[in-house]
């Protein structure tokens, strides 16, 4: 559901230590489901309606490109010059020239949605996450890559015996750990700098939706529905609640490190960060943006929020 339609372009949005600015997306009243800036210094959005968006600047102009996907594009990830785009039924796109067209890629995943992204720069590894709904298959399974023209190399994860349906929504590598969360609230995770499927972990965070995770400081933080955020700095030795933060039960949506601050957002459109470089204490309110946020980015300059009806806003504070 909506909460305004369409968006405001270039409004200046200020008020205490807050200071946004609404960018025009070109998504239209569109979704923007994830935003990624690369190592070529271009920044891409993806989201709803097949629609992918490059920029040279966060508060540039956002021109859309053929991705060559249809329905919902999921999320987009840079590795050494190489783009990936993924959604719906294994479908995915890939360029090495974000702003020009996308080549359509073979189908991965035996076919079921793909969710997430993260990459491993040392070793030029992604790991991709799938909707993982099997009635005669015995694994769950996730998807590792190092040339994402060819096919994806399937590994289980667990046993479908094991746990309800679960599957991974938000993916990082960080502090030597590939850590992924799932729509059960569950995060799995693995040292193997390329893992295999005999090294899983796991261990339950709650009960309900996981939406993002990251890893910054020390800390992974997994956030999700019904105004969860847990956060470990070992995730073998398990994971604490914080409810200092002003979400609620509001669905938190997104959380990245960036800069020294983690920062995290709803789909109510509320921002809040830490008074720290970790997410131990209280997290303040920073903002509230005119529509759900999805997602977050950072450049080195600038940060992203982007989300509901194709809302782009960005800030230079961090």
């Amino acid at each position: 559901m909506s909460i305004i339609p369409g968006i405001i372009s270039s409004r200046r949005r200020s008020g205490g230590a807050s200071d946004w600015t609404e960018q025009t997306s070109s998504f239209g009243t569109s979704d923007i489901n994830a935003v990624y800036y690369g190592s070529d210094s271009v920044w891409v959005a993806v989201g709803a309606d097949s629609k992918l968006a490059s920029a040279t600047s966060a508060v540039g102009t956002w021109t859309q490109r053929t991705s060559n996907l249809s329905g919902s594009i999921t999320d987009v990830r840079e590795e050494d010059g190489d783009w990936l785009s993924i959604g719906a039924s294994g479908a995915n796109s890939y360029a090495t020239d974000p702003e020009s067209s996308w080549t359509a890629g073979s189908q991965q995943a035996g076919g079921k949605d793909l969710y997430c992204i993260a990459t491993n720069t040392a070793n030029s590894n992604w790991l991709i996450g799938n909707k993982n709904v099997f009635s005669s298959r015995d694994k769950y399974y996730i998807y590792l890559c190092t040339d994402i023209t060819a096919a994806w190399t399937s590994l289980s994860y667990a046993d479908c015996s094991d746990y309800s349906a679960c599957w991974a929504t938000s993916v990082v590598f960080g502090g030597n750990h590939w850590l992924f969360v799932t729509n059960t609230g569950r995060a799995f995770w693995n040292t193997n700098a390329i893992p295999t499927s005999a090294t899983w972990l796991t261990s339950k965070i709650w009960s309900g939706n996981a939406r993002s995770v990251d890893f910054g400081n020390g800390y992974w933080v997994a956030v999700g529905d019904a105004g969860k955020l847990y956060y470990s700095s070992n995730p073998t030795a398990g994971w604490t609640a914080n409810t200092s933060h002003p979400f609620g039960t509001d669905s938190i949506r997104a959380v990245k490190y960036i800069n020294g601050t983690w920062i995290a957002a709803s789909a109510t459109g509320e921002i809040a960060t830490t008074d720290a470089t970790n997410p131990t204490g209280t997290w303040a309110l920073e903002s509230t943006a005119s529509a759900g946020i999805y997602t977050l980015g950072y450049d080195g300059t600038y940060v992203v929020a982007a989300g509901e009806d194709g809302l782009l806003q960005t800030t230079d504070k961090f």
